[in-house]
């Protein structure tokens, strides 16, 4: 089982403000987008992927699509990244395969 990923709530108080955006008048619903950079942006492509078709655009600079990558190469975050995901990659393997965005882009519309 996957767990719930600590910063990923997040995601849904994004959602929520375009769900506003959306019922509000004078908002054109086909132009709103999501852009983040770094943490930002991982959080645009995670929110896109659980709200398939609720943006119509997102922009991702420079966030992590490769948890366990991300937890090789960059040392002084390890202990960070395992404490949000619940492990280190060898220990969680299916976690980390699960939130990394690199698994989802196909699926993002």
């Amino acid at each position: 089982m996957v767990p719930d990923f600590r910063p990923g709530h997040e995601s849904s108080d994004i959602h929520a403000a375009a769900v506003y955006l959306h019922s509000s008048r004078g908002i054109d619903a086909k132009r709103i987008g999501l852009v983040g950079l770094s943490f930002g942006g991982y959080l645009s492509l995670l929110t896109a992927s659980k709200y398939p078709g609720a943006f119509a655009a997102v922009v991702d600079f420079f966030g992590p699509t490769d948890l366990a990558a991300l937890y090789h190469d960059a040392k002084p975050f390890q202990a960070a990244i395992a404490h949000r995901v619940g492990g280190s990659p060898e220990e969680k393997p299916e976690d980390y395969n699960y939130w990394s965005r690199r698994t989802i882009v196909d699926g993002i519309s």
